[in-house]
């Protein structure tokens, strides 16, 4: 009777077996976390038959996280040792040579680990190591212990670091010893990790170096980890600290504060601390709680936004002032409206955008507005524009036609754009009559201008009013494109050939700001050329191809800032132009990168209408590196400058890039 039951369960085994495998084969082009689940699946079917399948399926497996699952149900089939070695000795996976490292720790015990201490001091392959100390360092026994202290000791720094990583969440008196010791280690990453894992185990030396180590000069890559180590203590007495920490921007800060803070900020006492001793602390202390209020209902933050308009620092003023205007909260209108008519030029632009957000929709605001654009600095007058196209204000035709004819070419721009949102039949021949009078980036503001309002696009201005003689007649003004028309192809483009990167280079005013920082030296497959080659080959090319009226320049950025030259020259000019190049051909990469110094020494010549910018990295030096502080500085002083923003990012996705482009109606190409 027993052995009748056995053969049943076996059978039931099998029949969920084949359709566990079945899935996961079909699936075997979904996304990783769909597949998940099946793979999990099989993992809790412990036979023979299962761990045979797992190895078939593994065998075939191209997906990185799915394929350390699989190999690791193969363990305890017979005859695996030899394979096992070759793939932790040869593999190209991280993840899965740890597994076969821990399958000699976990199948053959303490003779395990002494063939993997083996391997460790017979090649010098750094993953390996990794994958054999960390193998080690999970196992248990006396052996496995004595053995990780020993060679963690002795290990290479950066494998140190991916050791204790690696062994994230692991417990035991071995590991404990070497994360104490890494307290006292001179490597600035190993000791913020070591921090990271003691304090989220309630460690309380871990928790007072961490305070002393905030305190002091952190490395980028280590204040992530102390942030996210002194938040999990949720002490307010640490919040100063929290916030002076937040100004070591980064991506994994950035990933550590959406993270931490809207877990922090449902802390009993939290929100009390931000809406009292944090808004009245010191300027980072003061700054963390605004970041804090955010994350909770506006009601429940509005006064202290309140008070925050009056703060001592400017930029923490403002965004609080634009908080309440988001929110339309009419307390600021009575300041806003103070700064409109006595503030500085930046205060009275600041003004008028936050009054948009809170009375946008009243024709008393909108009166203004109109007011605004028919007379007074062309500064102010731009932004009114602006703000009059958004709200379609028809009362702009009466301005429009005057206004492409500006002697300013940055109100002209602006026109012709506000007429894409006006959308009337009317400013389509005044339009085509001033393509006629313009060059390099005016010109193709109009097309485009055009191209939004008719829906064709031609590069001649003749082919434009044969048009509008042939069909203007009875032209009716289509809806808007979902995005702008792209030119046909290459012969519309005119007397230009210039492309960078795949940006066509329209402007006969233009900057290249190109970064060369250490990390520009990296060689990704292909042509084997590194980044900085790659980019220097497509400036040259640009430039050749550029008109020779055209006025270029060119600056590099690494930590410091290097300009070609203080003013623009024109290309036709042959001896600069062989400076030119020399200074670019001699240019190598090396320190970190100071994005936020180029711009702004771009945006110096004020005859600029267009700025390349390409990087490879985020910012991590200059003036300022906080990611969204450096945008929204840039975007300033952009305003009443109207330069466009052409971006080009190398390798990761650049999130501040997109937004220069995306603000200022450039394009964003990432390589």
């Amino acid at each position: 009777m027993l052995a009748f039951a056995v053969c049943l369960v076996t059978l039931f085994a099998q029949g969920s077996l084949d359709e566990v495998v079945a899935r996961i084969r079909s699936e075997r082009n979904a996304e990783t976390q769909r597949r998940l689940a099946a793979v999990e699946a099989l993992t809790k079917i412990t036979t023979t038959a299962a761990k045979k399948a797992a190895l078939s399926l593994f065998e075939q497996e191209t997906d990185t996280e799915i394929a350390p699952l699989l190999l690791e149900h193969t363990f305890g089939l017979p005859g695996r040792d030899a394979a096992m070695l070759a793939i932790l000795e040869k593999g190209k996976v991280m993840a899965v040579r740890r597994v076969a490292a821990r399958y000699f720790a976990v199948v053959h015990g303490d003779e395990g680990i002494g063939l993997l201490v083996n391997l460790m001091r017979e090649k010098l392959d750094r993953d390996l190591h990794i994958a054999c100390l960390t193998a080690i360092g999970e196992a248990s026994g006396e052996t496995a212990e004595t053995a990780f202290e020993g060679e963690f000791k002795v290990a290479a720094s950066p494998v140190r670091l991916a050791v204790l990583r690696g062994l994230r969440g692991y417990t035991g008196p071995h590991l404990m010893r070497v994360r104490r010791a890494a307290l006292r280690d001179s490597f600035d990453k190993l000791r913020g990790e070591a921090i990271f894992q003691l304090v989220s185990m309630g460690d309380k030396r871990a928790i007072a170096t961490a305070r002393k180590l905030a305190k002091g000069r952190v490395d980028r890559a280590v204040a992530p980890l102390l942030f996210e180590a002194l938040a999990s203590a949720s002490d307010v007495d640490d919040f100063a600290i929290l916030g002076r920490l937040l100004r070591q921007d980064s991506a994994g800060m950035r990933e550590a504060v959406e993270r931490v803070v809207p877990r922090l900020s449902k802390v009993p006492g939290v929100l009390d601390w931000a809406k009292g001793k944090g808004s009245r602390g010191g300027s980072d202390a003061r700054r963390f709680a605004f970041r804090l209020l955010r994350e909770v209902p506006f009601a429940d933050a509005a006064d202290a936004f309140y008070a925050m308009t009056d703060d001592s620092d400017v930029d923490l003023s403002l965004r609080a002032l634009f908080e309440l205007a988001h929110n339309k909260d009419r307390r600021c209108v009575p300041r806003l409206v103070d700064m409109l008519d006595n503030g500085n030029k930046e205060a009275k632009l600041d003004a008028l955008e936050a009054l948009d957000l809170i009375d946008g929709d009243k024709q008393e605001y909108h009166d203004r507005l109109m007011k605004l654009v028919a007379a007074g600095p062309v500064w102010m007058r731009l932004t009114a524009l602006d703000l009059a196209a958004r709200h379609k204000l028809t009362g702009l035709l009466d301005y429009l036609p005057s206004l492409i004819k500006h002697r300013d070419w940055r109100m002209r721009i602006a026109a012709a754009r506000a007429a894409t949102m006006v959308r009337d039949k009317s400013m389509v021949p005044r339009l085509i009559d001033q393509l006629a009078r313009e060059d390099g980036r005016p010109a193709q503001e109009f097309r485009d201008s055009l191209a939004s309002l008719t829906r064709l696009y031609f590069y001649d201005v003749s082919r434009w009013k044969a048009w509008w003689k042939k069909e203007g007649e009875g032209f009716v003004v289509p809806p808007p494109p979902e995005k702008p028309k792209e030119p046909p192809d290459d012969r519309e483009r005119g007397d230009t050939k210039a492309v960078f990167y795949g940006i066509p280079v329209e402007s006969k005013n233009v900057v290249f700001c190109l970064d060369v920082s250490g990390s520009m030296n990296q060689r990704p497959g292909g042509t084997g050329l590194s980044r900085l080659q790659k980019a220097r080959r497509a400036l040259l090319k640009a430039l050749a191809d550029c008109p020779s009226q055209t006025l270029v320049n060119v600056v590099f950025f690494d930590t410091e800032v290097h300009p070609y030259s203080k003013r623009m020259i024109k290309v036709s000019n042959k001896r600069k132009y062989r400076k030119l190049v020399d200074f670019i051909n001699t240019r190598t990469a090396l320190g970190a990168t100071n994005i936020h110094g180029a711009l702004v020494r771009a945006l110096a010549d004020d005859r600029v209408d267009t700025v390349f910018v390409l990087s490879d990295g985020e910012p991590s030096a200059g003036e300022i590196t906080d990611v969204d502080a450096l945008a929204r500085d840039i975007l300033r002083r952009n305003r009443y400058r109207r330069v466009v923003f052409q971006c080009v990012s190398v390798g990761e996705d650049s999130p501040l890039l997109q937004r220069l482009a995306s603000a200022t109606g450039g394009r964003y190409v990432k390589r």
